[in-house]
């Protein structure tokens, strides 16, 4: 029972957690069409579009700076950093190297930008933004079971019989010793 219980409670935990990064891509944002910009659902970028943002702007998709104007980005949400960090456009490959996360060059889904503006070309959507790969983590994660809770799980298939075996030996005992004709009576 008590594993159920903790069962039940990791589960609804990790559903909030799902649910709260898949809200994040719930936002409307500024996008070039036929070199106009016009306002659309986040779920209709596409790679490759170039998108406005501004201070206040949560970030719609992983994109590249085209370019910006004193931007800070806040990714405290990718990588628990407390304080916003400066983000502009290269004008050669300096930090080319760098793992994605790492290049300032680049902003994240799901962050946030708290000053500046910038124009960016969208490199990931959906499940191939850095978000997305936390969130398709999450989900394996809830999929499988830790080692507790697979001996959890164990120990209480063995009470679950151990207790289905105690009865029935019981019932035979009561059988035995007051005979078939006595069990409605005794009971």
């Amino acid at each position: 029972m008590v594993n159920s219980l903790i069962g039940t409670v990791q589960e609804i935990k990790s559903d909030q957690a799902v649910k709260s990064l898949n809200k994040l891509n719930l936002t409307k944002t500024k996008v070039y069409r036929d070199n106009k910009l016009v306002n659309i659902e986040s779920t209709q970028i596409v790679v490759g579009d170039v998108i406005m943002l501004e201070a206040g702007d949560v970030i719609p998709a992983d994109c590249k700076i085209i370019e910006s104007s004193n931007l800070y980005s806040n990714q405290s949400i990718l990588t628990g950093e407390s304080l916003p960090v400066k983000k502009y456009q290269y004008d050669n490959d300096d930090e080319a190297n760098l793992p994605t996360i790492e290049r300032n060059d680049h902003l994240f889904s799901g962050a946030s930008i708290t000053n500046g503006h910038a124009l960016c070309e969208v490199i990931g959507i959906g499940t191939n933004t850095e978000i997305g790969k936390i969130s398709s983590l999450v989900n394996k994660q809830k999929k499988q079971l830790s080692p507790l809770q697979i001996k959890l799980e164990k120990l209480s298939k063995v009470f679950g019989y151990s207790g289905i075996v105690l009865f029935i030996i019981a019932f035979i005992i009561q059988i035995i010793l007051n005979g078939v004709g006595n069990i409605q009576s005794t009971w």
